[in-house]
């Protein structure tokens, strides 16, 4: 945590289990809010259906991870199907 208070990072990624056991949670968002004034760009691992997509979006994460999406390789991270999102 304190590495993060100091901006030594440009993404945090939640991890799989944390994501999908607390998504649902009323205090997710809070955790959220007050990670991005450490570091604005969060990622959640374990988006793996449209439920988990619909929650993150609205939550306002940076970037998801999960079987829901097709691999790309980050030099084609510009260029995905906005139908994916």
């Amino acid at each position: 945590m304190h590495t993060a208070m100091k901006n030594k990072y440009h993404a945090i990624k939640l991890d799989k289990l944390f994501f999908q056991k607390n998504i649902q949670k009323p205090y997710f968002e809070g955790i959220i809010n007050n990670l991005k004034r450490l570091c604005p760009n969060i990622i959640a691992e374990g988006v793996e259906n449209i439920y988990y997509n619909g929650l993150s979006t609205k939550t306002g994460l940076w970037g998801t991870q999960g079987y829901f999406f097709p691999s790309v390789p980050l030099s084609e991270i510009k260029h995905i199907n906005s139908a994916w999102l």
